[in-house]
């Protein structure tokens, strides 16, 4: 991550290759990180693909997103595969109280930081 990223907010949307409706969503998802890129680092994880990435982080439903801010986790959970939602959602979460999945906290630094 850049230091001009530090900032940002950063949204991780978890998914698998086989699962629909990630497939339905994905369009959305890129138009989100597209028009919010200068604000929001995003990224799209294959969850079998970055499976290393995850730490064995569980991924029940999907898709799901997991939200960071300055290296903090602010949201890990399941979402509608909507980009309204997920606009909202993403919106809220730059400014939520920090989420406690402390494992999930793991992963958003590995998927963000490389650490």
């Amino acid at each position: 991550m850049t230091a001009s990223n530090d900032n940002k907010l950063q949204v991780a949307c978890l998914c698998a290759a086989w699962c629909r409706v990630c497939d339905g969503f994905r369009a959305e998802f890129d138009a989100l990180a597209a028009r919010f890129e200068s604000t929001v680092v995003w990224r799209w994880v294959d969850v079998e693909d970055e499976e290393s990435e995850l730490l064995g982080l569980e991924v029940e439903t999907f898709p799901c997103l997991l939200v960071a801010s300055a290296g903090q986790l602010r949201f890990f959970g399941p979402v509608a595969p909507q980009g309204a939602a997920v606009e909202r959602l993403v919106q809220a979460a730059g400014e939520a109280v920090l989420s406690q999945d402390a494992l999930a906290q793991q992963v958003a630094q590995r998927l963000f930081n490389g650490a």
